[in-house]
């Protein structure tokens, strides 16, 4: 048993209400539990009860043992004066007083076996989702209201950020987005690296050359510390040329840190490809970004966003070494959409809730549930438990915040599944 457990059972009243007694022999009836406190003082506020037929409106602590009180030196502390009572699960002192004198009956909860049974079996499961064995028997209305809220979680969460990163730059949405838009392009392995490139580089010096895709791709690439070898190709040292021009033009700084990876990647997603690749998105949308966020229906954002590198990666995956065969390097379906889901999509939201516009975050939330759900091995686990085919990226997406914020770090109590779970060990309920 832990004290969190505890605050949850008190929280969602998941005792026996018959058997409500405090130690000193008084019947207690919960009117209302109170709203639970995360930061410092009583775990709950505004707590209404009624003690030997008096009702009470206060406070309410929870410890595992009486003599928390003294042991967390919350009778020396005016913050707790207000407890109208002290929930506990082992009642080792009788008599607990505030820093005022007041004495606190002390309320000895009987919690049901089972529940906490299941509770130490979900803290303890090895799968990477701990209420896997519970997932099909959930109430799919239910489980499309938790989802619901974990997108809306998930929205605000990168809203912030957003917000975040505009106040670092001077509320530049331009500049933000290309932060966004470059680290998505990443895919992984090269995240960090790319979004190190983004911010190195002033978006309004790229804006100057929007029409130019191989000056974009010599800034980007020489940026992106691809440009300081001495390499037998002509093109290779064409676009070192020139980046070393417009360097010292901007006054550009190479940024230090995490660098390109290859090691490992397939060859269409080697950085040399991608970063052609942003340079590409920037010549295509003139970097302005409302055109393709706002404007724009998935269908057109789908086709607009298949990008395709400069000619000559159509026989180079690298600087100097030709390929066998000559191919177009365009990026595929699956990558376009997830850059929708990862990038457009919270970046069309935050937009909309900074303009007040609903319609735009509403449309946000509408390209979700038209895309398909992607691929990995978090949604396999869940399709294969819950016995459902997750259909919508609104559904995947979903279901992936849920097990990065939730399930990684066992917050099942935190949880609408866990809650299910927990409150079905309840005879009475």
């Amino acid at each position: 048993m832990t004290e969190e457990l505890l605050q949850y059972i008190w929280k969602h009243q998941l005792y026996r209400p018959e058997k409500l007694i405090t130690i000193q022999g008084d019947a207690v009836e919960v009117i209302n539990p109170g709203c639970q406190n995360i930061n410092s003082g009583p775990d709950f506020f505004n707590a209404k009860v009624k003690i030997g037929g008096i009702i009470w409106v206060g406070n309410v602590e929870v410890h595992l043992r009486s003599s928390d009180w003294y042991r967390h030196k919350h009778y020396d502390d005016e913050a707790y004066n207000n407890v109208i009572l002290h929930v506990v699960l082992d009642a080792d002192e009788i008599i607990i007083k505030t820093k005022n004198g007041n004495e606190i009956p002390s309320l000895l909860l009987h919690i049901h076996h089972s529940l906490v049974g299941e509770y130490n079996l979900l803290m303890k499961s090895q799968p990477m989702i701990a209420c896997a064995n519970h997932l099909s028997k959930m109430n799919s209305i239910e489980m499309t209201s938790w989802l619901e809220r974990m997108i809306v979680l998930r929205l605000e969460d990168k809203y912030n950020h957003i917000c975040n990163l505009l106040e670092d730059y001077d509320f530049n949405w331009g500049q933000v987005f290309f932060i966004m838009f470059s680290r998505a392009m990443g895919f992984g392995v090269n995240n960090d690296a790319f979004e190190n490139v983004a911010k190195s580089i002033p978006f309004n010096y790229l804006l100057h050359h929007s029409d130019n895709l191989f000056q974009l791709e010599a800034v980007i690439m020489g940026q992106a510390g691809l440009l300081n070898q001495n390499i037998d190709d002509f093109y290779y040292n064409s676009l070192k040329s020139e980046y070393l021009f417009l360097k010292q033009k901007y006054s550009l700084t190479e940024p230090v840190g995490i660098k390109c990876r290859f090691l490992r990647l397939r060859p269409m997603n080697f950085p040399t490809i991608r970063l052609s690749q942003i340079a590409c998105f920037i010549k295509k949308s003139g970097g302005v970004f409302e055109n393709f966020i706002v404007n724009q229906g998935v269908d057109h954002l789908i086709e607009f966003l298949k990008l395709e590198s400069a000619d000559y990666w159509n026989t180079h995956y690298t600087f100097g070494n030709v390929s066998a065969n000559s191919k177009a390097k365009i990026l595929g379906l699956s990558s376009v959409r997830l850059l929708v889901v990862n990038v457009f999509v919270p970046f069309l939201f935050a937009y909309g809730k900074h303009l007040g516009r609903n319609d735009l975050q509403e449309k946000a939330i509408d390209l979700l549930q038209i895309l398909p759900a992607e691929k990995n091995s978090i949604l396999t686990k869940w399709e294969k438990y819950s016995y459902k085919k997750v259909s919508s990226s609104f559904e995947s997406q979903g279901i992936i915040y849920l097990y990065n914020n939730f399930c990684i770090e066992k917050k099942c109590l935190s949880c609408a599944v866990g809650h299910k779970v927990l409150s079905k060990m309840v005879n009475f309920i």
